[in-house]
């Protein structure tokens, strides 16, 4: 059986299947209408790098400024085996469009370099939503940015990524990690190749900051999430 069958499912919810539908297909055929096993491991299939000076917008800096897209700011902490990362977006909520406008991803850094690259693209004082390390969120705040937490309950992975997945994702040619990650983020299998339903740990430092980033808008009471599991 699939959602097409129950009758108790409220508006709300049949509107996000019909977003899921038209923004993400293959994640839909899954997640919809129950059909395992057909995206072959990969998580997302909802995005398209494309450039945008030849898309909705002339520019960059045009889609960074319209009023209608919340600017999101997430960041995963890293040093020595992994990367920091930090990702930027802009949210089309009324479109269900996600626009990934940049990145960074680099080892060893400290908190006083984290807190440069910051200032140096011009985020602050924009909020920043950060990986649950109180010590590190405190420094950078001492640093003058305004970094907020992000929460961290049961299955926020799994909850994140069904989130993302209502959504287009449209990822700047120049967020090459960005790229690398959304093509290898796979779920993790065991023993005998059927999937755990949890995703491979690897190529996620830029999508974990993604899904930080959207706290506010996954939170919203009036964007209701479809229940996968």
């Amino acid at each position: 059986t699939s959602y097409l069958h129950n009758d108790f499912l409220d508006e709300a919810t049949l509107k996000n299947y019909e977003r899921l539908k038209k923004n993400n297909p293959k994640m839909y055929e899954v997640i919809g209408l129950g059909h395992w096993g057909i995206t072959e491991g990969q998580i997302f299939n909802n995005f398209e790098v494309i450039d945008f000076d030849n898309f909705f917008y002339k520019n960059v800096e045009e889609i960074r400024y319209d009023n209608a897209n919340k600017l999101c700011i997430g960041l995963d902490y890293g040093y020595t085996n992994d990367p920091t990362a930090l990702i930027v977006s802009l949210v089309d909520l009324e479109n269900k469009y996600i626009y990934i406008i940049d990145e960074h991803y680099q080892k060893g850094m400290s908190n006083r370099q984290i807190a440069d690259m910051i200032e140096y693209k011009n985020l602050n004082p924009h909020k920043i939503i950060a990986e649950v390390e109180p010590k590190s969120n405190d420094e950078l705040r001492g640093y003058g940015l305004n970094i907020e937490q992000a929460r961290k309950g049961a299955d926020s992975i799994r909850h994140g990524i069904q989130f993302l997945s209502q959504f287009k994702i449209f990822i700047n040619p120049n967020c090459t990690n960005t790229i690398i990650e959304f093509e290898n983020y796979k779920w993790e299998t065991d023993k005998n190749g059927k999937s755990k339903n949890e995703p491979k740990q690897g190529y996620d430092h830029l999508i974990d900051a993604l899904r930080y980033s959207i706290k506010d808008i996954q939170t919203n009471r009036e964007i209701k999430a479809i229940s996968l599991w």
